[in-house]
């Protein structure tokens, strides 16, 4: 009996030192953190935004810079043919011949380029045709030819022959640079190397 009652006491001593222990805090607890496998990103958050396109600023930036740039410049076109490109008095002579191609008709150094001469054969004044150049005159006394006149006869019916000269006679002439010209004699003079010729005469574009 002692011996029962000797480990009673003892279980009732361990008991309430037991009863009177503080007990141990719990244990800190760290923040939570999501375990991944290799290859998966972090679960709860917000992906970056994606940077595959232009922001709105930029854009507008772009367009703008476009818009400010000066447009393309236009080239002009050429002139109609049959537009008059020179027209006035026009001196010729044994000497000097002259390009109606350039504005105004002068001489050219270049001697292929030029287109009409004058002199005189015995008494009788002559026009002499350059390289290329076709002529015809113009037999309608009642009426002075236009470019329609002289572009519907004088490529099919003009010649690079000599033309016999006298005050009144108009002629078409076809250029070595496929212009018209309308050449009116308004005043001979003068024999051999001393001829000279007024005309007035007007070039059109091709």
């Amino acid at each position: 009996m002692a011996a029962v009652i000797g480990v009673v006491g003892a279980y009732l001593v361990s008991s309430n030192n037991n009863g009177n222990a503080n007990p141990a805090p719990p244990a800190a607890q760290g923040p939570a953190t999501g375990t991944t496998s290799p290859g998966e990103g972090v679960q709860g958050g917000d992906k970056a935004p994606s940077d595959s396109s232009e922001s709105p600023e930029a854009t507008q930036s772009s367009e703008a810079a476009e818009s400010s740039e000066p447009p393309a410049p236009v080239t002009p076109s050429g002139k109609p043919a049959g537009t008059v490109e020179w027209q006035g008095a026009l001196a010729l002579t044994y000497a000097e011949n002259k390009d109606l191609d350039s504005t105004p008709p002068v001489h050219s150094g270049i001697n292929v380029e030029n287109d009409v001469s004058i002199y005189t054969f015995g008494t009788s004044p002559r026009m002499q045709l350059g390289n290329g150049v076709k002529s015809l005159v113009w037999k309608d006394a009642s009426k002075v030819p236009a470019y329609a006149d002289c572009a519907g006869v004088v490529d099919t019916l003009g010649t690079s022959t000599e033309v016999n000269l006298k005050t009144g006679l108009a002629l078409c002439v076809s250029t070595n640079d496929g212009r018209l010209a309308r050449l009116t004699v308004k005043e001979l003079s003068g024999l051999a190397s001393d001829t000279t010729g007024i005309f007035d005469v007007v070039v059109w574009s091709r």
